[in-house]
């Protein structure tokens, strides 16, 4: 250890290692008496009271005469449902499957504290005696918590560190503590490496006949005797079958060198000089044990008899079954012939047909394993390999892997080792049984190198855990890597950079992301990394010119995608906001179908201005921006906006139809409903609850236990923003939902119970809960901006003036909450022209019609009157601006001339309108469309059939029944123009945002 420490500095390693450790030792440097357990007590009068009784009385009378003691509080504490009963198999011998019961974990304080401990271990002890002090207190302490500190990945560590200085009376207690939970903790990784640790210490503390090494004895007896009771889920298990193994071994006192068991020196091809040295040293390959050991030992050949199907089938059990034969082969021969006898047994009972032999033994590759049981493959996580497309590794039905080191070939499902992610076996496997399938690997994974290093898909930790006894690698043993190549230093090509730079420019603009995160470091590492011969322009480059070059591409491939928009067709969106710095905005965005029949939903731009908002200056701002994109007022056939007095005052004076947002007349008609005085005053009181909670964190955690004891999920009360009615009505469902564990947590905090809504006010908000889920649905139906949405405006109403009509049993809070709301709709919904084009919408959606309208027969005269308009303006046009149409001969050209006769009739009545009558009376004949189904592929579909319906239906189809197009603008400029970004200008805010909402166009 180097030149040992001045006597000053010893003193004060001493002093803090004191402080580190608990007060538990004495003067003499012995650990005191714990006095939480009982087991002291048996301690003193164990070596006068107690005798030893031959062997063959403890095997008969042991398991009736003894009762197990409980050594802590930790064991009576211990729940009932743990006593342990014997496995029941299945018909096949193999144990049922259990339910996985939850891991222990460690309180935080007590991790730190062995995590120090653990630490303290690894820094070294002036003397035997201070180390031996310093064990011997930790283990005390660990005993408390064996069980999950065991279970824990560090705790483990340390335990495995103290076991070998553990003295009987520690380890005595520390394996009384693991028998209630004795299966989960030998199922577990990390619990069965600690128990192989205490197994393997205890004949050595039993031979040298130190203190309580017969109490110690009889703990290893009884969770042997627990082993053998359960036998087939010990041994079926891919960790706990190693317990059995250390056991069998701890029981005949052999040490099986063909066993892999950990702990245990094996010997084999795989294994280097230095680890077989190591393992060798590990001791004798006999050592001494009690007599009683070898009794219980013999009491294991008949489990394994009973389950002699399983343990000679299956891959877990046979390796048990093995050291078994092995160890009574050694030491009771006698027994040994017995299980040999009975294995013979079955073997020679199994029936086969005729020329078949009873066992086959088959010469395969050394790298091919027994393929285990599993239900289907899964691709193995974080892997960049290409050869791993043609393995998988077993799981089960819950997508949990079965064999952690083996994998599967997906070609001829052979079982393949994988220990330590190498691939180099999978390679082999390729080459040797799919040459074809190697060959078409690149060439980086078909090359198989020779030497015996890491390879390049091992894991960190793998490449990390070498031996410390083999010695470092020169330069000349470390594996070459790839040389470069003239490519390596070639100049990248003249497009390149550019494509380059242009994916860069499009992530910065359209993803939001400020300009200075180009000059960031771990960004220009990313780059390079991807690209090392690539050079990063500067943040000026992307500000000056990539984000203008993009955003002028953008507005040219938008302006010819709306130059092909026939006249009429346009329908545009409008709304004001204000940003964070103070900064008014007017938001535009324009709507129409394309010739595809495709909803196309283009965002003009979101301007800044510093006039007033009048309608005289927003008109101006309307019209200057739809000027920059030449379109003309004409040409837009309707605006939908809210009921802000300016903005509609600027549409009308544009001249353009308006349509109300219905969404926001929702809105209108629940803002009033909540304004009803019982309704605030109750609504008032639960955000007073819910504040009240959300601001402690004991409430929080005490209504999570509430939850949890009353089986329900574990959920918080949300914030309700007030301009915001769906947040109010979430909050008073989720009070509903959750009133009696809000009730069971208010009764432990009496200053709060004042706090808890009162019989009316909880009706009230059951009543707005009742009469509000519809608006929610319908909101929440209306809000997308990809789908047609006008057509459904209508229909909707009807339904909402269904079921929000005063029935007998209604409170009359809940009548008045349905007046409120139906007032506000009706107001807008019952007549004028907006509900004339609403009805057109509606009529030209294959999936209403007429269906859901008030009055049916005057859209439909309207519908007949418009396409008779449009009819009769085509007629009127220059021929040569008419589109060339085949000219008619023959029988199409007779009786098209005489259905022109039929249709004429009396002559009272235009063509035009006639034909216009006939073309909707076939279109109202129609099948009956899915509410599901899209109107527009319909359309598609079914167009030549209406030639002059349709046009209308492009008209119609493309207004927006909500605004929610140019809220969602000021979504996207509220990331744009965060307290971060306060300094970015105007102009360059204004192309971010148009260019992360014109994305498709980008």
């Amino acid at each position: 250890m180097g030149v040992p420490p001045q006597p000053q500095k010893g003193a004060q390693k001493k002093e803090e290692r004191k402080r580190t450790l608990p007060a538990s030792s004495s003067k003499e440097g012995r650990p005191k008496e714990n006095k939480r357990e009982p087991a002291s007590l048996t301690q003193e009068e164990a070596p006068k009271e107690k005798k030893r009784e031959p062997a063959s009385s403890t095997q008969e009378e042991a398991p009736k005469e003894k009762k197990r003691e409980p050594a802590s509080s930790t064991q009576e504490e211990a729940p009932k449902e743990n006593k342990r009963e014997p496995a029941s198999s299945t018909q096949e011998g193999r144990p049922k499957e259990n339910k996985r019961e939850p891991l222990p974990k460690l309180e935080p304080a007590a991790a730190e504290y062995f995590r120090r401990a653990h630490e303290t271990l690894k820094s070294g002890f002036d003397s035997d005696e201070e180390k031996a002090l310093f064990v011997s207190n930790v283990l005390v302490e660990a005993e408390a918590v064996a069980l999950p500190l065991a279970l824990d990945t560090a705790g483990s560590l340390l335990l495995q560190a103290l076991l070998p200085s553990a003295s009987a009376p520690s380890l005595c207690r520390l394996l009384r503590a693991f028998l209630p939970a004795l299966r989960l903790a030998a199922c577990h990784p990390c619990g069965a490496h600690i128990l192989e640790a205490a197994l393997l210490r205890a004949p050595v503390l039993i031979s040298e006949g130190a203190e309580d090494a017969e109490e110690l004895e009889d703990q290893v007896l009884e969770l042997a005797r627990a082993v053998q009771e359960d036998l087939p889920t010990f041994a079926l298990d891919t960790h706990a079958s190693f317990v059995v193994r250390t056991l069998l071994q701890v029981l005949g006192g052999v040490r099986v060198r063909s066993d892999g068991g950990r702990g245990l020196p094996v010997s084999g091809s795989s294994f280097s000089r230095a680890k077989k040295a190591k393992l060798e040293s590990d001791g004798p390959s006999e050592f001494e044990v009690p007599e009683t050991f070898q009794s219980l030992l013999g009491e294991f050949k008949g489990s394994f008899q009973e389950h002699i199907p399983s343990f000679i089938t299956n891959k877990y059990f046979s390796l048990c079954l093995q050291v078994a034969l092995e160890v009574l082969h050694r030491k009771l021969p006698a027994d040994c012939s017995e299980l040999c006898h009975s294995m013979i047994g079955y073997l020679s009972s199994r029936n086969v047909s005729p020329g078949q032999r009873l066992i086959a033994f088959t010469m395969t590759h050394r790298r091919t394993l027994e393929r285990p049981e599993y239900h289907h493959l899964v691709g193995k996580p974080k892997t960049k390999s290409p050869v791993w497309m043609h393995f998988g590794l077993p799981a089960d039905e819950s997508d949990r892997l079965v064999v952690h080191n083996i994998a599967i070939c997906k070609i001829c499902l052979h079982s393949v080792s994988v220990k330590g992610g190498n691939t180099t076996n999978l390679t082999s496997h390729l080459k040797l049984h799919h040459p074809q399938k190697f060959k078409e690997l690149p060439s980086s994974s078909a090359g198989i190198s020779d030497h015996s290093g890491n390879n390049a898909d091992d894991p960190p930790a793998a490449a990390a855990a070498v031996s410390a006894s083999e010695p470092a690698k020169t330069a000349a043993e470390i594996p070459r890597k790839r040389q470069k190549t003239l490519l390596d230093f070639q100049p990248l090509s003249f497009e390149a950079p550019r494509s380059c730079s242009q994916a860069i420019t499009e992530y910065l603009a359209t993803c939001m992301q400020s300009y200075n995160i180009v000059d960031h470091p771990k960004f220009i590492q990313m780059v390079n990394t991807l690209n090392p011969r690539y050079q990063l322009p500067s943040r000026k480059y992307f500000a000056t010119k990539g984000v203008p070059t993009l955003y002028n591409d953008t507005v040219e491939k938008m302006r010819r995608e709306i130059g092909r928009v026939k006249e009429s067709e346009l329908v545009i969106t409008t709304d004001c906001w204000t940003s964070v710095g103070g900064t008014p905005f007017l938001a535009v965005t324009v709507h129409f179908i394309s010739d595809e029949w495709k909803l196309i939903n283009a965002f003009l731009g979101c301007k800044h201005f510093l006039k007033d908002h009048t309608s005289d200056n927003l008109c101006e701002m309307l019209a200057d921006t739809l000027s920059e994109w030449d379109i003309d007022v004409k040409n837009i056939f309707c605006s939908t906006t809210d009921d802000n007095g300016a903005i509609l005052k600027a549409v009308r004076q544009l001249g353009l139809e308006y349509i109300s947002c219905f969404a926001q007349n929702i809105n209108t008609g629940v803002g009033r409903a909540l304004n009803l005085t019982p309704l605030r005053r109750a609504i008032v009181r639960l955000k007073s609850l819910q504040n009240t909670i959300c601001h402690s964190w004991k409430m929080r955690r005490d209504l999570g236990k509430a939850q949890e004891l009353l089986q329900m999920e574990k959920v918080s009360l949300p914030s309700a923003c007030p301009t915001k009615w769906w947040s109010v009505l979430k909050l008073c469902r989720r009070f509903l939902e959750n009133q009696l564990p809000v009730c069971k947590m208010l009764m432990d905090y009496p200053s709060k119970k004042h706090l808890m809504l009162e019989g009316c006010d909880v009706s009230a908000v059951q009543d707005f809960v009742s009469a509000a889920t519809l608006l929610e649905d319908i909101t929440t139906t209306l809000s997308g901006s990809s789908c047609v949405t006008a057509s459904s405006v209508l229909p909707l109403y009807r339904q909402i003036k269904k079921r929000l009509q005063p029935e007998e049993g209604d409170s009359t809070l809940l009548q008045d909450i349905k007046q409120e709301i139906l007032g506000a709709l009706s107001e807008k919904y019952e007549n004028g022209p907006m509900v004339t084009t609403l009805g057109l919408a509606s009529l030209c959606d294959p999936r209403f019609r007429l269906r859901f309208l008030e009055s049916p027969e005057a859209i439909r005269q309207e519908a007949i009157q418009k396409m008779a308009d449009l009819h009769a303006g085509s007629l009127s046009e220059e021929p040569d601006a008419q589109p060339d149409t085949p000219k008619k001969e023959g029988l199409a050209k007779i009786f098209d001339l005489e259905e022109e006769e039929d249709l004429s009739g009396d002559g009272f009545e235009p063509l035009s309108v006639l034909k216009a009558e006939k073309e909707l009376k076939g279109y109202m004949a129609m099948p009956r469309v899915n509410f599901d189904d899209s109107p527009l592929m319909w359309w598609k579909t079914n167009e030549a059939f209406f030639p002059m319906l349709k046009v209308l239906a492009k008209r119609f189809l493309a207004i927006p029944g909500t605004s929610v197009s140019s809220e969602s603008v000021f979504s996207t400029a509220g990331n744009v123009l965060q307290k971060q970004k306060s300094s970015l200008l105007p102009e360059n805010a204004e192309m971010q945002i148009f260019l992360a909402k014109n994305i498709n166009f980008v």
